[in-house]
């Protein structure tokens, strides 16, 4: 197994808890078909309530978005992108320069043709890896929710070496519940995938809850050989003893045991991967993850 480990997460993100602001339900079809064109999803669907469609319709350019230094999760109130974004997206704030980078949103988001694009590079000033950690907001004062259904098209592009890594994922409300509250991750892995022998091939992973450690019980999400660099919709359903997962319109994964039962919140991070054996790499080039849109639903 690969992908962006806890600690790997948290070296990253710096602080662990989130503080952010409420958010309108916001996006049009007619933007979202500029990105990858497929139109973003409008209105509720039979069972759920849809609270938020993000299509990142607003051009922004790279050094827009700033992380708030004093309210971590929020954008800066004084950057570019705050009066678009402000109360719409959420990122994770600027963690310290070490050995395998950190959390930049300045070096590394940008908006363009209605896609969200996450930057991943060398940053020649600390000669560190940059990358990021985004998630669209709901209403209220945070992201998570008990139950729900995310859908959201991403995918790689442009990347010129190894070790760039993304999860896409549900991860606890409260950080510390975790590994016992379970874990969804889809997808999650080596963007370019050359260290494992596949090159792009998606990854995604279910921990489940009750386990004891952050491996006890991990089942891996068939990825029907889809590959990063091809634009796809990732389904994540979540319900009451009930998650199914899905690629596109193709059903990957369903279970009815140990699935998660308390608030999670969905975010979608890149940075340094982790090996096979869960060692963490040194990315060589530079990737970008591009994010065209984002919806979420509640059980109606």
């Amino acid at each position: 197994m690969s992908g962006l480990s806890v600690s790997r997460r948290a070296l990253l993100g710096g602080a662990a808890a989130i503080g952010i602001g409420g958010a309108a339900l916001r996006g049009s079809a007619a933007a979202a078909t500029v990105g990858s064109g497929v139109a973003m999803p409008l209105g509720n669907l039979p069972g759920w309530k849809q609270t938020i469609a993000e299509d990142f319709n607003t051009a922004i350019p790279l050094g827009g978005f700033v992380a708030s230094p004093t309210t971590y999760g929020e954008l800066a109130q004084n950057c570019a992108a705050y009066a678009t974004y402000g109360k719409r997206l959420g990122v994770y704030g600027n963690g310290s320069a070490n050995t395998y980078g950190y959390y930049d949103v300045s070096k590394t988001l940008s908006t363009s043709s209605s896609v969200l694009d996450t930057y991943l590079h060398v940053d020649p000033a600390t000669s560190r890896r940059v990358s990021a950690a985004v998630f669209p907001l709901r209403g209220g004062l945070q992201n998570s929710h008990t139950y729900g259904r995310w859908s959201y098209r991403m995918r790689s592009y442009n990347a010129t070496g190894s070790g760039w890594g993304c999860a896409t994922l549900l991860w606890p409300a409260d950080d510390k519940a975790w590994p016992a509250s379970g874990e969804i991750d889809w997808p999650e892995g080596d963007i370019k995938a050359q260290p494992l022998g596949m090159p792009g091939k998606i990854n995604g992973f279910f921990h489940p809850r009750d386990a004891t450690n952050g491996w006890e019980g991990t089942v891996q999400i068939p990825s029907l050989n889809g590959m990063w660099t091809n634009w796809h919709t990732f389904t994540i359903e979540w319900l009451p003893n009930s998650l199914k997962v899905y690629l596109g319109t193709q059903l990957v994964m369903a279970r009815t045991s140990h699935v998660p039962s308390t608030p999670m919140r969905w975010v979608s991070q890149t940075g340094p991967n982790n090996d096979a054996l869960g060692r963490p790499v040194l990315p060589s080039g530079s990737s970008h993850v591009q994010i065209d849109w984002v919806v979420a639903y509640d059980p109606a």
